[in-house]
């Protein structure tokens, strides 16, 4: 059984498609639902980066960023989710080494092409933010091979090509 007690850099692709009106968040149960695994793997994990979509945006809507969900889960964790304002790449990485915080929320997934258009290429862009020696964790932690670690609450909702690329 391998080691998780350090898992690493981890990368989570959660269910954070949460209703938004004027700006504010109407119905955060996802985000609570998704910030539990903070507590379980914060002090075995380097870094938490969280993935999601919010809607289904034409390309970049600001009315669609992920942004607000950053705000809510630094206030139900009172801790800071520094949010990134791009989803993949190496401004991307430098802002997750640079960080003194150890918890991120990238932005909105489906502002990407290649998230709408199942590009394998664009999920291993994604999944590289975890790539180091760790695990990789699906659905409830079940440990599946040695490599890197991604953790997915929904992962019956989650589109299997992003997964099947890591």
């Amino acid at each position: 059984m391998p080691n998780i007690d350090n898992l690493g850099n981890v990368l989570i692709r959660s269910d954070l498609n949460v209703p938004i009106k004027n700006g504010e968040i109407t119905d955060y149960y996802r985000i609570l639902k998704s910030v539990e695994i903070v507590k379980k793997i914060s002090d075995k994990s380097r870094t938490i980066s969280f993935v999601s979509h919010l809607g289904r945006p034409d390309g970049k809507d600001l009315k669609l960023s992920l942004r607000p969900v950053a705000e809510k889960m630094s206030e139900i964790l009172n801790k800071e989710v520094h949010f990134i304002e791009e989803s993949y790449g190496e401004k991307v990485e430098r802002q997750i080494e640079k960080s003194e915080s150890k918890i991120f929320l990238l932005e909105n997934l489906r502002f990407e092409k290649g998230e709408t258009d199942n590009d394998k290429n664009f999920s291993k862009l994604i999944t590289k933010l975890s790539l180091s020696k760790s695990l990789f964790i699906k659905g409830k932690i079940e440990i599946v091979i040695i490599l890197f670690a991604f953790f997915d609450p929904y992962f019956g909702q989650t589109n299997p090509e992003l997964i099947a690329t890591g």
